[in-house]
């Protein structure tokens, strides 16, 4: 299996077959084999568990001007609008507009070797939600070949799977589009639905956390009802047929099943 959420301890043996499939199938994520050896080579004792991840995914949002690289030295017509300043790291400079960034700075890393070759936005935006071009779409233009690998929050959720009491992989706001296309790679893909991340359609402090509709309660059912049916189900453990639609046979003679609203 893909070892995630930790980071194993150095010792003198070579890689082991299994630890090259690991780093096989951590390609997906965009980790290469010169990457891996790279960083074995380096010599890291320290275990460390990785307690959670936030992708803060700005799309349409500020670029490297207006955040981590205002390029002050750059000429007039290259370099952004805003000032830079100083951080608590001799030579790094952000921003004005991160005075706090700027003070906390030894609390995080800027990763400035990422990159990709592609100039269109929604195909920039499916590598770097997958790790891939695959199946990656350009405004109006024809999909690279073959299919759109799984968003890594969803590779998560599959590699993770049967864990108990893990949060969902969840996202908050409503889905990426350019010029009416919407963006590839933010679901699960060949993974199947069961493992899309769980959408919130937005927030915000007037109105709070909006849900998806089919988890909101229906106009019709009162907050007793509700409480009513969720004592129901506690009460009886649901069984197969519960879930069979109206049309679908019974487990015995050919009828009898009934559909269950999970609201």
């Amino acid at each position: 299996m893909l070892n995630l959420g930790r980071r194993l301890t150095h010792d003198c043996q070579g890689p082991t077959r299994r630890a090259l499939l690991q780093v096989g199938a951590c390609s997906a994520l965009g980790l290469t084999l010169p990457d891996w050896l790279k960083s074995q080579g380096a010599g890291r004792t320290a275990t460390a568990r990785v307690k959670s991840v936030l992708l803060l995914w700005l799309w349409g949002g500020p670029s490297h001007h207006e955040t981590w690289h205002p390029k002050p030295n750059a000429p007039s017509q290259v370099r952004g609008a805003f000032r830079s300043i100083a951080t608590a790291t001799p030579g790094f400079q952000v921003c004005e507009l991160l005075p706090e960034l700027a003070r906390r700075c030894g609390r995080y890393a800027i990763l400035r070797g990422m990159n990709h070759d592609q100039k269109d936005h929604n195909v920039g935006g499916t590598i770097g939600l997958t790790g891939h071009v695959a199946g990656a779409k350009a405004s109006g233009g024809v999909p690279f070949p073959g299919k759109v690998r799984p968003s890594m929050g969803s590779l998560i959720s599959y590699l993770t799977r049967g864990r108990r009491g893990h949060w969902p992989v969840t996202c908050i706001g409503p889905i990426c589009k350019v010029s009416g296309e919407q963006l590839r790679g933010q679901t699960a893909g060949t993974l199947g639905a069961g493992h899309d991340p769980f959408r919130l359609e937005g927030f915000t402090f007037e109105d709070g956390v909006r849900v998806p509709e089919l988890l909101t309660r229906p106009p019709h059912l009162t907050a007793e009802q509700l409480d009513g049916r969720r004592s129901g189900y506690a009460a009886r453990p649901l069984r197969p047929h519960d879930l069979r639609p109206e049309s679908a046979p019974g487990p015995a003679a050919g009828g009898g099943g009934r559909a269950v609203c999970a609201g």
